[in-house]
């Protein structure tokens, strides 16, 4: 078996294990609908208010209880690492948004997995950060930069503007694939 096809298979065990299963997916999408129904309810009282002549005391905009966790959920925290890596290349001028967002999807599930161990090449190396950048083969990239989204963006960017995307095993998965960070990762 050559090597790629050895990364390649242990890359798709890899991101197999790490799916969220169909279950949990329903669950996200009725919660998301009900606080969709909830937040239309507050809205609909808030433009009653607004409609209404005479205010006499002001309603109580909407929000969570104190029992519920306002922490984002994963899909939401991934929406946001989408934005800033658009935002970051857009700063810069660099013309593939789309593609850097997919292959940090690729590679790191835009930040849910920041490392990976297994089935690399050395097998003592560590791919580390938002677009796994392998502590052996780019060994001058350090752990503070891999892990910080805007440092390891700017250096992918750089990477791809000088024609080194194949160092990627993700670039192979995810050129001229249409949506493919709304599939994976469940972000635009």
């Amino acid at each position: 078996m050559k090597k790629n096809e050895r990364i390649s298979l242990a890359l798709k065990k890899y991101h197999k294990k790490k799916r969220i299963k169909k279950q949990q997916r329903k669950e996200i999408k009725t919660i998301l609908w009900l606080m969709a129904f909830v937040a239309l309810i507050s809205l609909s009282q808030t433009f009653e208010v607004f409609a209404s002549e005479k205010i006499e005391e002001p309603r109580m905009v909407w929000s969570f209880p104190e029992t519920a966790t306002t922490t984002p959920t994963v899909y939401q925290k991934r929406q946001l690492v989408a934005n800033q890596i658009r935002h970051i290349g857009k700063q810069r001028g660099f013309k593939w948004l789309d593609y850097a967002v997919n292959m940090a999807c690729c590679e790191s599930y835009l930040g849910s997995v920041m490392e990976n161990k297994n089935g690399n090449i050395p097998s003592h190396s560590v791919d580390r950060g938002y677009y796994m950048f392998n502590d052996y083969w780019q060994s001058k990239v350090s752990d503070e930069c891999a892990y910080d989204l805007e440092c390891s963006t700017n250096l992918f960017m750089d990477k791809v503007d000088k024609g080194y995307q194949a160092l990627w095993v993700c670039d192979k998965h995810v050129k001229g694939v249409k949506d493919y960070s709304l599939k994976k990762c469940g972000v635009k």
